[in-house]
């Protein structure tokens, strides 16, 4: 496995260059700005700069890349796309391969990938510490 901290900066590069405000928090889940000692990974998923729902993706488990989000995100991005004419198809692809990169991160690094989906809105270091 490489180094943990390399995987941090890597990702949180992956991360911010799609996604505003990429809030990061270390193994005790503290808010830090370094994105090498980032465990957490917080963001709002988007389509068109519309919020549908906040992702979490962990490096807790030094073993594991896992991405918790919200179980209605698919809905809500058809709900957006019913009000404004848009293609379903096109943003729900978005999102599975959006899914498919990270998974694709996480093998490179020799990292399981697990996704979770989940109803919370704001995780704690209890939800993902397994």
């Amino acid at each position: 496995m490489r180094d943990l901290k390399n995987i941090s900066s890597e990702l949180f590069d992956k991360i911010r260059t799609r996604f505003d405000n990429v809030r990061l928090g270390d193994e005790k889940s503290k808010a830090t700005t370094n994105p090498e000692d980032a465990r957490f990974f917080n963001f709002d998923y988007e389509v068109d700069g519309h919020k549908v729902g906040n992702i979490t993706i962990s490096l807790i488990d030094e073993k594991s890349l896992k991405l918790y989000y919200g179980r209605d995100i698919i809905e809500a991005i058809r709900e957006f796309d019913e009000k404004n004419d848009n293609d379903t198809r096109e943003n729900e692809e978005t999102w599975y391969n959006f899914l498919r990169g990270v998974r694709k991160f996480a093998k490179r690094n020799l990292l399981t990938f697990d996704t979770r989906d989940i109803t919370k809105s704001n995780l704690e270091i209890k939800d993902v510490r397994q």
